[in-house]
């Protein structure tokens, strides 16, 4: 089979076979009455974790059971490999859990993301007064060297000139005479 083949025969089982089983499956991931897609998932994940010293995430308490699903196939395909019973359609039902895993995974990310725009400018605020301090810091260490300095006769022009430039930096007033 060439590259060209491949990809008709993906395409085709993708619709013909995927998309169909998705379809026949759907009502049974979600929740008719809240209309949440991931109901099931989530409620199971709940069951499994409901030992107080587990602490899962709200994503990783819906993904537990959906790859305990996943999981309950790749044993039964380990098991029989290519003789298993339902071979085909179990392979199937991974392919559209892991679809299922990707659409959690983005809803999750997009709720979290408002949050994690949040953590982000606190971070960058919190950058800014470290650079503040830092600088204010440098500062007064490079006023510190030009107050030892200015009392030895004899410093080569390479090192006035890095200090000149480190002081104007950093706000110091400072001008080295040759």
């Amino acid at each position: 089979m060439n590259r060209s083949e491949l990809k008709v025969v993906i395409e085709k089982i993708f619709t013909d076979e995927i998309l169909s089983k998705f379809n026949e499956k759907n009502k049974s991931y979600g929740s008719e009455k809240n209309n949440d897609a991931f109901f099931n998932f989530e409620q199971t994940g709940v069951r499994l974790v409901s030992n107080p010293n587990i602490n899962l995430s709200e994503l990783d308490k819906k993904l537990l059971p959906l790859f305990a699903y996943m999981d309950k196939h790749n044993v039964a395909l380990m098991q029989g490999l290519s003789e298993t019973v339902e071979f085909k359609e179990r392979l199937i039902d991974n392919i559209v859990y892991g679809f299922i895993a990707l659409a959690i995974y983005d809803e999750y990310s997009k709720k979290t993301h408002s949050d994690d725009l949040c953590y982000l400018e606190k971070g960058r605020i919190e950058m800014e007064q470290d650079e503040k301090y830092f600088k204010k810091l440098l500062k007064d260490v490079v006023e510190n060297i030009l107050e030892e300095l200015s009392e030895d006769e004899y410093i080569e022009d390479e090192f006035k000139i890095s200090i000149e430039l480190y002081s104007n930096y950093y706000g110091v007033n400072c001008k080295m005479e040759s």
